[in-house]
């Protein structure tokens, strides 16, 4: 896979904070790694939730957006959901090592039609909701025959971007 560099950093995010969230980031995973998987979950859970008190501007962009989206629930319940997504995007990024694991839980729904296009050689797309973890190898799980040509952003942060691309190609694994 190849990244394209997206944007510009300041100096304070190119020699201090991006170096240092990409060093927390590496040293989580490796627990993570460690952990079994239910712990993990758990652990990634509340950190995630941590990490989410402290995007204040971020937080201001969700619950504006969910203004938008969501105009009949009131602040209280978009706030929850905001909670809510920040517990999941840390149990996401718990489960990064646990992938084979995770996927014996998952179920491909027209699986058989996948394969059936491959062997006949035959392009074409796939869709995906984007609901849970966007780091999984789906390819390999569907068929093994499967070429794929993913379409993603790159990470603002170079040592996230690095370590996402190094999951992605199996390295991390």
């Amino acid at each position: 896979m190849k990244s394209i560099a997206v944007g510009n950093r300041s100096l304070i995010q190119k020699y201090l904070t991006d170096p240092l969230v990409g060093l927390i980031v590496g040293i989580l995973l490796l627990v993570f790694k460690i952990l079994p998987l239910p712990l993990a979950r758990l652990l990634g859970r509340n950190l995630g939730f941590v990490v989410g008190l402290f995007m204040i501007r971020r937080n201001k962009i969700a619950l504006l957006n969910m203004q938008f989206a969501f105009p009949e629930k009131t602040l209280k319940e978009r706030k929850k959901i905001l909670r809510g997504m920040w517990r999941h995007f840390g149990r996401l990024g718990a489960e990064i090592f646990h992938i084979p694991r995770v996927m014996k839980k998952v179920h491909f729904k027209g699986r058989e039609n996948v394969i059936h296009f491959c062997k006949k050689g035959k392009g074409g797309f796939l869709c995906s909701a984007h609901i849970g973890n966007w780091e999984l190898p789906f390819a390999q799980y569907i068929s093994p025959a499967l070429k794929l040509n993913p379409l993603f952003r790159t990470a603002n942060n170079p040592y996230l971007n690095k370590m996402l691309f190094k999951r992605r190609d199996g390295i991390l694994i």
